[in-house]
C-alpha cells in the first residue's frame, strides 16, 4: 500500500561486518525511509541504544531538512518497554523527543515485518550496493562514502516500485513535510561512573584519565 506525502516514515536498524582500518567490526545501520518518495537515509554506528537512536533520528532530520508526520518502528526496547493490554508501554525519553520534533511514533505488531517493507527492502540493497566488497579508513570514512552513496546512487535512481526518480519525487513531498524545530532536544548520552584508583573511567571498554583529585569519585560522563 502506498501513503500520500508526508504521512509516514519507516525506520530500522541492521548490522553488517566490515573492514574498517584493517578490521573486521560489526557495525548497526541505522535507516529511515519518506514511504511516499522514497527518499533515504543510512548511517552507521557502534550500537542500538537509546542515546544512539535519538542521536541518529537527528542526523536522518538534519539530512532530510524536515519530517513525516508518523514514523513506524518494530518493537525495539529503546522505544517500547513491552505491551500493557496490547498498547505499547513507550519509554519515556523517546515519547518526549517524538513529542518534541513534532511526530507520532507508531509500533507495528511483533513479527509483522510486512508493515514495515519500505524500510526492510533498502537493506538487502544498501548490503549488496554499498557495503558488499568495500573496504573502510575509519568509522568517518564509512559515514562519509555512506552519505556519497546516497546522494549520488540511492536518492537519484528511479524507485523500482514507484517508477520515479526518488529525488524528484521528494522535492514534491517536501511541502508537505514537518519543520525541524528551532531548539533541537538534549539527545546527548548521560551516563555516571566511579573513577578506578588509577585516575581512569572505563566507557565502553576504553579508559578515560581525569583529574587524580576524583579518584573514588562518582562523576557525570
Amino acid at each position: 500500500f502506498e501513503t500520500g506525502p508526508g504521512v509516514e516514515a519507516q525506520s530500522d536498524w541492521s548490522y553488517y561486518r566490515v573492514t574498517i582500518a584493517g578490521v573486521v567490526t560489526v557495525v548497526h545501520a541505522f535507516s529511515m525511509v519518506l514511504c511516499h518518495s522514497r527518499k533515504l537515509f543510512v548511517s552507521f554506528y557502534r550500537n542500538e541504544r537509546l542515546a544512539t537512536l535519538l542521536r541518529a533520528h537527528q542526523e536522518a532530520f538534519a539530512y532530510l531538512g524536515c519530517l513525516c508526520r508518523r514514523i513506524l518502528y518494530d518493537n525495539q526496547t529503546a522505544i517500547t518497554l513491552g505491551r500493557v493490554a496490547g498498547k505499547p508501554r513507550w519509554h519515556e525519553t523517546f515519547l518526549d523527543f517524538a513529542h518534541a520534533y513534532g511526530f507520532e511514533p507508531r509500533v507495528g505488531r511483533p513479527g509483522h515485518k510486512e508493515r514495515r517493507g519500505k524500510v526492510e527492502r533498502p537493506f538487502l540493497y544498501l548490503e549488496e550496493d554499498f557495503v558488499r566488497g568495500r573496504m573502510f579508513a575509519s568509522w568517518d570514512d564509512l559515514n562519509r562514502q555512506a552519505r556519497e552513496w546516497l546522494d549520488g546512487v540511492a536518492n537519484v535512481r528511479v524507485h523500482g516500485t514507484t517508477r520515479r526518480r526518488v529525488d524528484e519525487a521528494f522535492a514534491e513531498e517536501k511541502p508537505f513535510l514537518i519543520a525541524l524545530p528551532a531548539v533541537p532536544f538534549p539527545a546527548e548520552r548521560n551516563e555516571t561512573r566511579k573513577v578506578q584508583k588509577d585516575g581512569y573511567v572505563p566507557i565502553d571498554g576504553s579508559l578515560y584519565p581525569v583529574p587524580a583529585a576524583l579518584v573514588g569519585q562518582i562523576v557525570r560522563v
